[in-house]
């Protein structure tokens, strides 16, 4: 079945997916000293990220503002220039207009791309094929877990990674999955829930 997004659609699936990208960050905030100098700024449905020492524009980016907000753009362009980062401004298709273009353009910055989120109605998992199985994943499973993520995603520096990231299991929201093929790592899964 297709779904056609609607503007509420559209905010809702935008601010799932910023706030697994806060909660994020936030984990790696708890470390000690907070060494990748993440930072996070909220202004009603505007969600300003920075990860000083993380130099990915995911994130380093303001997600949500429309029209209504383009008084905002100097202050958060400052911001971002304060923490010596280039920051990127996420501009939802439908939810602002040249308006807000301008306002950016004024301050240096232009559109470069698009991030793309993908929307389906839940339906009931698949019977896993013969030998496959999916498990969540636990204290004692942590490891595995994120030696098959570090593997899936060819992550340079897995025991860098997998120590900034224990906290994952922890955090509210986070459903961590390893999936086995014939008892064997397979693969990994997050799920986030929000709200």
């Amino acid at each position: 079945m297709t779904v056609v997004p609607s503007a509420d659609i559209i905010q809702r699936v935008t601010q799932a997916e910023s706030r697994y990208t806060r909660s994020r960050l936030e984990v790696l905030a708890k470390l000690p000293g907070n060494p990748v100098g993440v930072e996070v700024r909220e202004q009603g449905d505007v969600l300003a990220l920075s990860a000083r020492y993380l130099p990915h524009w995911g994130f380093n980016r303001v997600v949500g503002l429309t029209d209504r907000q383009v008084e905002w753009v100097g202050d958060l362009t400052k911001w971002y220039r304060d923490r010596q980062i280039d920051g990127v401004f996420e501009v939802i298709p439908g939810q602002s207009s040249e308006i807000l273009a301008q306002a950016l353009a004024k301050s240096g910055y232009a559109h470069t791309g698009f991030h793309a989120t993908l929307v389906a109605d839940p339906a009931e998992a698949p019977t896993p094929a013969r030998g496959v199985s999916v498990e969540a994943v636990t204290v004692k499973t942590l490891d595995v877990f994120l030696e098959t993520h570090c593997k899936g995603w060819n992550i340079p520096n897995p025991q860098g990674f997998k120590a900034n990231v224990w906290g994952w299991l922890h955090e509210p929201g986070w459903y961590l999955y390893l999936g086995r093929h014939e008892g064997r790592p397979a693969g990994s899964a997050i799920l986030f829930q929000y709200g």
